[in-house]
């Protein structure tokens, strides 16, 4: 029995363990002046220019091209940025808050079915022990936390209030919130109508009006703004992208049975047991204390949150360049089961009888222990450098000595930093021009092109892993590299990229900056 006994605080403190690691790196790395991931500095881009008073969905130019994210998150960090000062602090702080509120959510889920400390302590475990199989991402410069802030405060509404009016109110707006951080909203919510218009029709006719409202009428209203841009970037230009059939079928066995196998196992118990698994609201018990009696299943609705989740996570992922990120929603309802389904295993052990529960109860302690030795990951791999902070900060001085116009592609926020105009993103420039079936991708496409011949740019960096090196060879020769030690400033997830080919314009073509 002391075994029964120890087990439990064991678990919590590892699960305490992986919040704290999230927690100290988050804290580490925030003020970091360079890019923790390489779209970060587009993140940024965005969020100066709604500091600027511009507009975030233009025609797009040489000057700036908008990506295919809604406004929420810009909109928020630049609120940040006149609070606590410019560059990526204020960004990183935004999605850090949003990751600790996406915690607290999903323990209170836990908490408010089961009551008992446990299952919490390891739903919360689990998702910050996601942390690096999610792209460590929880706290960079996008929007991805401040999403899942908003789907969990929209699940939470919806199942922790019965109402027939205010919950499914309140949750339109959070769930038309979380769309104008990121369009997959309506896929994880759609899974969750279907489950209303079979348990709750009306609740499900206040939420289908208010989303309805929220999200069509906010689009109707920014695409007037944006005189049909916002429309074009959101829904126009990704809807030309083709899926990877490898990856869509990679999705089950890959992302989510390899990393988490055990959790999913462990879930599985919530909807497996026969009858009702959640506890009903009564004084506050311990982690070993006996479970609090059983009140009505909501299985159908986390059934429902499941679905939504990994129906967006599946699709996302099955894109090129969805990365690690895409799978966020998916692992945080996973570990949000897992907790379920922990108390549900413990009710069934309570109820085995009187020589097998001992022997389960550490079957599954021991799972649980093997789901998080699985997730371990070298926490100081999430941190840059100083090494790293120096040589960004040498080749920035570097940029600042260069006369006329610099290109660097995929990282312009260094341009900026230099003082140098700014100039279009390389990701959200080949969204537009890999979609080139209008006036608008060609004419983009011929500016750019003349822009190279007519040598705008004094030199051109290109990254590691460029996709206009073919247009940038028609009037720019390679000169060196733009970084001599080969293991420096390299982003700490996504995409490995940095700068790293330094072009000068061939002799031919060469115009006098002085000229410009």
């Amino acid at each position: 029995m002391p075994a029964q006994r120890l087990w439990p605080a064991v678990l919590v403190t590892v699960a305490a363990l992986y919040v704290l690691s999230y927690l100290a790196i988050a804290v580490t790395r925030m003020s970091y002046p360079f890019e923790l991931e390489w779209i970060e500095g587009g993140s940024l881009q965005a969020t100066m220019r709604v500091l600027d008073g511009l507009p975030l969905y233009a025609r797009p130019t040489l000057d700036y091209v908008a990506f295919n994210y809604p406004p929420l998150y810009p909109w928020v960090t630049a609120l940040a940025s006149k609070l606590v000062g410019s560059g990526f602090f204020p960004l990183r702080l935004t999605s850090f808050i949003a990751s600790l509120g996406a915690f607290a959510l999903a323990g209170t889920l836990v908490w408010r079915e089961t009551r008992r400390a446990l299952p919490v302590a390891l739903a919360v475990g689990f998702m910050a022990a996601s942390y690096r199989i999610g792209g460590a991402w929880f706290d960079v410069a996008r929007a991805d936390s401040l999403y899942l802030l908003l789907l969990l405060a929209a699940f939470t509404a919806l199942r922790l209030d019965g109402s027939r009016t205010r919950s499914p109110l309140l949750a339109g707006i959070l769930f038309s919130l979380a769309f104008l951080a990121k369009q997959s909203a309506v896929m994880v919510v759609f899974p969750v109508v279907l489950h209303l218009a079979w348990t709750a029709r009306a609740r499900c006719g206040v939420l289908v009006a208010t989303l309805a409202a929220g999200i069509g009428g906010v689009t109707l209203v920014l695409d007037r703004i944006h005189q049909g841009w916002y429309r074009y970037f959101l829904f126009a230009a990704p809807l030309k992208r083709a899926m990877d059939p490898g990856r869509l079928a990679a999705f089950w066995p890959r992302d989510m049975l390899l990393p988490l196998g055990l959790a999913l196992a462990i879930a599985a118990a919530y909807f497996a047991r026969p009858g009702r698994s959640e506890a009903a609201p009564a004084a506050r018990t311990t982690a070993t204390s006996t479970p609090a009696p059983p009140r009505a299943s909501g299985r159908g609705f986390y059934a429902a949150m499941f679905a939504g989740a990994s129906l967006s996570s599946w699709f996302h992922r099955s894109y090129p360049g969805g990365y690690d990120n895409v799978l966020i929603p998916a692992y945080a309802t996973v570990a949000i089961l897992s907790g379920l389904g922990i108390h549900a295993s413990l009710l069934w052990i309570q109820d085995a009888g009187t020589r097998m529960p001992g022997r389960i109860a550490t079957a599954l302690y021991v799972a649980i222990t093997l789901q998080f030795v699985a997730l371990v990951y070298d926490p100081w791999a999430q941190i840059p450098t100083a090494a790293d902070r120096d040589a960004g900060d040498r080749f920035v001085e570097r940029l600042r000595t260069i006369p006329g116009r610099v290109l660097i592609p995929s990282h312009p926020y260094l341009v900026r930093m230099a003082g140098k105009p700014d100039h279009f993103h390389e990701m959200a420039l080949i969204g537009v021009l890999e979609t080139a079936t209008g006036e608008t991708e060609r004419r983009l496409r011929r500016e750019f092109e003349q822009s190279v011949l007519d040598t705008s740019y004094s030199i051109v960096v290109l990254s590691t892993r460029s996709w206009l090196g073919t247009t940038i060879r028609m009037a720019y020769d390679p000169a060196l590299h733009a970084f001599p030690d080969s293991t420096v400033f390299w982003p700490v997830t996504g995409m490995r990229t940095r700068p790293e080919y330094v072009w000068v314009p061939r002799r031919e073509h060469r115009v006098d900056p002085a000229s410009r």
